[in-house]
């Protein structure tokens, strides 16, 4: 290969079939590290949210304009949940999806390779991929349903338009870098750190730039905002850009700590972070990790650099600028940093480590010496992912440790699966590794009609679906009491995370609640609820209600006792059942403590929610003449 040192764009001589043996080998490589054991893969809350809204996409119920909420406190894009719907088109199973986000970043090591290769050669770019096809958090950020973990398969191909449009002057490249770096930057803030690169590249390659081509690629990629912008004006939301913009105003100050979380992102160090914060000293005593073989990454980095600056200097700057950008704009600390801030910077690490390998190659002997160090970097670390992938599968670490993977739960998947309808049965407070139920949604999507959450509400409530119904009880909860079964079925979790409990009912069971009265007259109110019977009892007032399909309203319901004047005597209000958990056709029955004057004429059932600015918002319901009145009423027929 020969080098123009005043040229950044100097390429490598045409691909042969020995480079199509070394991609062919490194996708191999990348795909085992990547997809093996690919149900060992955490599945908590923001993996759940994210299936949720992307399945309701595939089977055509709902197109979010807005993604999850980020930790800045507004909306994040809704790209990630359009890639996502793409493997839920297939099913319903959360495996899928965590398989396309790994073949995406397959896909993001072959381009590595690319870029070496075409700009560096075999050798460097034989190097470079098989760091970043083993590197241990390369691979970590591959195996999980998250937005960020989509961001270095985007950045890489917008990163490979770029070079090839404005340092080549190919026009259909140029026109397809800025929507798919726009892409890049919807799908996490901290890929936009890598602006100024980009701006260098066009710079470099400006006598390429076509204006023609430059303006209808950004008309591209405003198209890709169309969505998320619409949604902020539908919402009213600010903007992830105000969020940071007000938080860089009222947190700045400097900061060591983004150059930390850097050194541990480009070595492979600092697993405990992730996999057992809480006790590390027992994931060292179980996980082979050789970091101190992972220094050898920072010399050969260093010798990358001082390389690249003697022969090439303007790709030295460029390669200085991936490296860097993110920690020295972090060092403000306008925004906590993080690992996944950072995952953009490896393929860059890996690339200037490979540069810097290749320099040391000067005899027989310093390549074989160089090789086995490179041979023996990547399999210590393929020997540490597969300790982790075994810990996190097998020990329990309270949160924010390794969380529960979807291994131990698509056994409840497969339990569960033949009911449509589904009861969970939550404790009050819950420190496991997944909030409550909300695993199950993604799990049963396609499957279930209808999944409730049965909480341990003030006063107390069972439901009754009309369908064969499971229940399932989370950790800690002995809310399946109500629901009186003698055959469970327990699945356990990690040891020492607990179990959950799954009971089947075919039939509506019986229960130990006392003997309803029913109402003349159902009571129908407005929002599609009935009530049609009740009971007071031992100092409470039980009611039996029945149940439309889920809204977003929450409702509250009161119960008043007037005398024969119809004045108010006494009454209590409290929540209604949860509207998102209401089925069509459900039953329920709740029961709250009361106390009935002596005077008690009539009892007055009512229901209302609150406005935002919390004026109460009464719902009618139809009397016997039709007129709508704020709720039903019965005679108090002393009973209780």
């Amino acid at each position: 290969m020969t080098i123009d040192k005043n040229k950044m764009f100097t390429r490598a001589a045409p691909l042969t079939r020995r480079d199509w043996f070394a991609l062919i080998f490194i996708v191999l490589i990348a795909s085992w590290m990547r997809l093996s054991n690919i149900d060992i893969s955490e599945f908590a809350k923001d993996e759940a949210q994210l299936s949720i809204r992307a399945q309701g996409i595939a089977l055509g119920h709902s197109f979010p304009l807005l993604g999850t909420p980020s930790s800045i406190g507004t909306s994040t894009p809704p790209i990630a949940i359009y890639l996502l719907a793409i493997p839920y088109l297939v099913g319903a199973n959360p495996v899928a999806a965590v398989s396309f986000v790994a073949i995406v970043n397959i896909f993001a090591v072959a381009l590595l390779w690319w870029i070496v290769r075409r700009y560096f050669g075999f050798v460097p770019a034989l190097i470079a991929s098989l760091l970043y096809a083993c590197q241990l958090w390369a691979v970590y950020y591959s195996r999980k349903i998250w937005e960020p973990n989509l961001v270095s398969a985007f950045f890489l191909l917008a990163l490979t338009l770029a070079l090839v449009g404005f340092g080549e002057g190919k026009r259909w490249a140029q026109i397809l870098c800025v929507p798919i770096l726009l892409l890049a930057f919807q799908l996490h803030f901290s890929s936009t750190l890598l602006l100024p690169i980009f701006i260098w590249i066009i710079w470099q390659g400006r006598r390429n730039l076509s204006r023609r081509s430059l303006i209808f690629g950004a008309a591209l990629a405003i198209l890709t905002l169309t969505p998320y912008i619409a949604g902020l004006l539908q919402s009213r939301q600010p903007s992830a850009a105000a969020g940071l913009g007000s938080g860089l105003a009222n947190t700045i100050s400097p900061s060591g700590t983004s150059w930390a979380i850097f050194a541990d992102v480009i070595t492979g160090w600092g697993s405990e972070l992730i996999f057992d914060p809480v006790a590390p000293e027992r994931l060292h005593a179980s996980v082979r990790l050789a970091e101190p073989i992972w220094v050898i990454v920072l010399v050969f980095i260093l010798l990358g650099l001082i390389h690249l600056w003697r022969t090439r200097r303007a790709f030295a700057i460029f390669c200085l600028g991936w490296l860097l950008l993110p920690p020295i704009l972090m060092t403000p600390a306008w925004i906590e940093p993080r690992l996944h801030y950072m995952l953009a910077v490896i393929p860059a690490a890996c690339c200037l480590a490979a540069i810097g390998a290749v320099t040391f190659m000067r005899s027989r002997l310093l390549t074989v010496i160089v090789s086995g160090v490179v041979l023996l970097t990547t399999a210590t670390q393929i020997m540490a992912w597969r300790d982790l992938m075994f810990y996190g599968a097998t020990t329990y670490t309270k949160p924010p440790g390794f969380r529960t993977p979807l291994s131990i739960y698509l056994p409840i998947r497969e339990v569960l699966s033949p009911y449509h309808d589904i009861l969970t049965l939550n404790a009050k407070s819950y420190t496991g590794s997944i909030d409550d139920y909300q695993f199950l949604p993604p799990l049963l999507y396609r499957d279930a009609i209808c999944i409730r959450e049965v909480g341990m509400a003030e006063g107390g409530m069972m439901l009754f679906p009309s369908h064969p119904f499971a229940t399932i009880q989370t950790v800690g909860s002995a809310a399946d009491l109500r629901y009186p079964n003698d055959h469970p079925l327990d699945v356990s979790l990690r040891p020492g995370e607990g179990a959950y409990r799954i009971h089947k009912f075919e039939s509506v069971p019986t229960s130990n609640l006392p003997a309803l009265t029913p109402l003349t007259s159902a009571v129908r109110f407005d929002n599609g609820v009935t009530l049609d019977s009740y009971v007071l009892h031992d100092g409470k007032i039980y009611l039996s209600w029945g149940l439309p399909s889920a809204t977003n309203t929450s409702y509250q319901y009161s119960v008043q006792f007037l005398d024969a004047d119809g004045a108010r005597i006494n009454g209590r209000d409290t929540n209604f059942y949860n509207s998102a958990y209401w089925c069509q056709g459900d039953r329920i029955v709740t029961w709250i403590d009361v106390s009935i004057p002596i005077d008690t004429v009539t009892v007055r059932v009512g229901m209302y929610h609150l406005a935002k600015d919390g004026t109460i918002i009464d719902v009618y319901a139809l009397n016997n003449s039709g007129q709508p009145v704020r709720g039903g009423e019965f005679q108090y027929s002393g009973d209780g």
